[in-house]
């Protein structure tokens, strides 16, 4: 997986790149080394910023799935457990120089800065 960001209307939205073979609609997927498979419902291909719904992905071809919360950044998507010894090198990123300080001026606010605070670790590695 390449990237996840948090769409409003989606939910939460898993890019990758297909390196080896194709991803159909209604396939069965293997997240890494997970015993159970999850089934890619709604297939999207990346055309700029938008998602255009398709039946396939072949090699080279940018894709998302939404709503898998079982996908992180640096995951092995496959399809039979004969990958499960698939990985990829993990990226090192930088240590965070300073750490983020936010603070609410309601106490009403807070659940909804907890939520931002979720999604910014989606998108980047490098809060902690």
């Amino acid at each position: 997986m390449v990237k996840a960001n948090a769409d409003p209307y989606m939910g939460k939205v898993s890019v990758f790149r297909v390196h080896q073979g194709t991803v159909k609609k209604d396939a069965q997927l293997f997240v890494g080394d997970a015993k159970k498979p999850i089934k890619v419902a709604h297939l999207y291909q990346l055309q700029g910023k938008e998602f255009v719904e398709v039946t396939s992905l072949m090699p080279g071809d940018l894709g998302a799935i939404a709503k898998v919360d079982e996908i992180d950044f640096d995951c092995v998507l496959h399809d039979s457990h004969d990958e499960d010894h698939i990985h990829l090198r993990p990226l090192e990123f930088p240590k965070p120089m300073l750490g983020p300080a936010v603070d609410t001026k309601r106490q009403v606010d807070e659940q909804r800065l907890s939520d931002i605070c979720t999604s910014w670790k989606w998108k980047t590695r490098a809060l902690k």
